[in-house]
């Protein structure tokens, strides 16, 4: 599968999730969503620079598709940072209990 997602994304554009899922599906009927995410994470941990941003997946191959990524998962930590934070804020409240940080 790592094999046609890196060749679809060599076209340069950039592709949405569900139409690279609909195109990996062609060949390979059974793949989900959660298994074609994981292979992009696999191909990213092996050296693959895949730009993931609202456009969608691409290779990055300009110094401002890295830019642009960055600008991506910056944005998208702190979303998930401010929801732990919530959730850290409501468990308080709800049990009058300090949660230790990072547990």
């Amino acid at each position: 599968m790592k094999k046609i997602i890196i060749k679809i994304l060599k076209s340069g554009k950039s592709i949405k999730r569900r139409e690279l899922l609909e195109i990996i599906r062609k060949k390979w009927y059974w793949v989900s969503d959660r298994a074609m995410r994981n292979a992009i994470v696999e191909l990213i941990e092996e050296g693959i620079y895949i730009q993931s941003t609202s456009k969608g997946y691409k290779l990055c191959r300009k110094p401002e598709d890295f830019v642009e990524a960055r600008k991506y998962l910056r944005k998208k930590a702190l979303s998930i940072f401010n929801r732990m934070a919530k959730l850290e804020k409501g468990l308080r409240e709800l049990n009058q209990i300090k949660i230790p940080y990072g547990k």
